[in-house]
């Protein structure tokens, strides 16, 4: 199976089941065609190399209602037990199967899906696992630190950011930040794991940060209390821009006493000469890229240095969130001044 053919279960209709010979396993004599299996809860478990490791209460406890009240409308998917005949892995569904067992269920609907077994070649193992993840991504059902772990452990296997990226079906950016989870400031990691933040751009983007500016970022997160939202990151952000760039302007004034305004200096201007270029109506003091990508404009973050060649860092108008982008995604919409 290639890597980026997951199976999305949820959309499973009669012309996708296709032989419905793969639903007979040795401890089944009759299926009913074109259902799933009621398999016992006590036969299955959940498969101990899936990448997802953390569980929502709230998600439990409103999946558990929900089978109480309708039972389990979206059947899971899972494969046979390498090692224990009549006994199955999960390939997709724990959270209807924790929520099953919770609502008291003694049987589950389930397709067997023998393609994910193994027999134990690498390359078969990694396919996997990186459908395990396309699957879950498309379900939203992995925690930011979950799809970090992954990527380490495959990038730390000998893969490329960029072949980790083809193989997920996602952006250079987007491995790029969730890489930036793994040696999270400690003030950081800890407004991850009491849930203030698992917004994985705004992580990334208080981790750039605070690599300049440690004791404001701290103090920015020293209120335990409050949750951490993208206005508050962008206000953050513009603070400490400012704060440069006043920095800047003191140290570069127009005094007198300053020796670049001296006009004795070999090569250098005058004061009046600098005004004079200053107020010069052809000329920008700061030029502001205006782009959009995907219909969403932004400007181009320019003090901002990119991973790699051929892409640019990005700020999104209707967030302030910043992203790196591939520069062939970029359409530029026009030059202002700062």
């Amino acid at each position: 199976m290639s890597i980026l053919g997951a199976v999305n279960e949820s959309n499973l209709g009669l012309e996708e089941i296709g032989d419905l010979s793969a639903l007979l396993t040795p401890n089944s004599n009759k299926t009913i065609k074109g259902k799933p299996l009621e398999i016992p809860l006590e036969l299955i478990a959940e498969d101990p190399d899936q990448p997802r490791k953390e569980f929502v209460e709230k998600r439990l406890q409103e999946m558990t209602e929900s089978i109480k009240e309708r039972g389990v409308k979206s059947p899971i998917s899972v494969r046979n037990h390498p090692e224990k005949k009549g006994y199955y892995f999960i390939n997709y569904g724990a959270y209807r199967y924790r929520g099953s067992w919770r609502a008291g269920k003694k049987t589950i609907p389930a397709f067997i899906d023998d393609s994910y077994l193994t027999s134990g070649d690498a390359e078969e193992i990694k396919r996997l696992r990186f459908d395990q993840v396309i699957e879950n991504l498309h379900r939203n059902e992995l925690s930011p630190m979950e799809i970090a772990i992954f990527i380490k452990d495959q990038k730390e296997s000998g893969m490329s950011q960029v072949d980790i990226a083809k193989a997920l079906n996602k952006s250079k950016s987007f491995i790029t930040m969730h890489l930036n989870l793994i040696d999270m400031p400690e003030c950081i990691s800890e407004a991850y794991r009491n849930k203030r933040c698992n917004d994985v751009t705004l992580i990334s983007t208080l981790t750039n940060l605070y690599q300049d500016n440690k004791k404001i970022v701290e103090g920015f997160l020293s209120d335990t209390t409050k949750e951490i939202t993208r206005g508050e990151v962008k206000a953050l952000r513009d603070h400490i821009e400012k704060n440069k760039d006043d920095s800047n302007n003191s140290h570069n004034g127009d005094s007198d006493t300053n020796p670049e305004n001296n006009n004795d200096l070999k090569g250098g201007e005058s004061k009046k000469e600098r005004k004079k270029k200053e107020n010069d109506p052809e000329k920008m003091k700061k030029g502001i890229v205006l782009v959009s990508v995907d219909d969403r404009p932004g400007r181009i973050v320019t003090d901002r240095r990119p991973s790699g060649e051929g892409l640019a860092w990005v700020r999104f108008d209707s967030d302030g969130a910043e992203e790196e982008i591939e520069a062939h995604r970029l359409t530029v919409l026009g030059i202002i001044e700062g």
